[in-house]
Formats: structure tokens, sequence, C-alpha cells
């Protein structure tokens, strides 16, 4: 049972994030991090997790420091608009 609840508990904060990105916009892991109330690290696994499956974006913006910024995509959008 306990797996189950992992499940669920992994897809809400899954959907926080994609939440967090539609109504803040492009923002870098960090503020993402603050954003939602997570460690940078938890945040850097699920954003690769999540652009892999093309679901965000990640760029690298020049500069000291430089910085990866993440945005939904297409089909991030889609995903979120779809969940209520």
């Amino acid at each position: 049972m306990s797996q189950v609840s992992g499940v669920g508990a992994e897809w809400d904060f899954i959907v926080l994030l994609l939440r967090t990105l539609k109504h803040s916009g492009p923002v870098n892991q960090t503020q993402l991090a603050q954003l939602v109330g997570a460690h940078k690290n938890k945040i850097g696994r699920y954003v690769e997790a999540l652009a892999a499956r093309g679901l965000v974006e990640k760029r690298l913006e020049p500069g000291p420091p430089r910085q990866t910024v993440v945005s939904l995509t297409k089909r991030g959008e889609c995903i979120v608009s779809c969940i209520k």
C-alpha cells in the first residue's frame, strides 16, 4: 500500500511543479525550489525527468552566475490545462 501512496505523492508534486511553472512563467531552478518549498536537488531530478518527457524546457542563461531557466512546453501546458 505504501508504494501506491508514494506514487500519489509523486504525482501531486509533479502537478505542483507544472502548475507553478504555468503561473510563474519561466524561472530558474532555485526560484522554482523556493516557490514549491523543496530542496533544489529534488527540483533538479524532477526537471530532468519532465524535460525528458517533453513537458518542460531547460535553457542555460548566460552570464555570471549561469542559471538554468525552466519553462513549460506546449505539451506541458496541455497537461496542466487538463488537470482539475
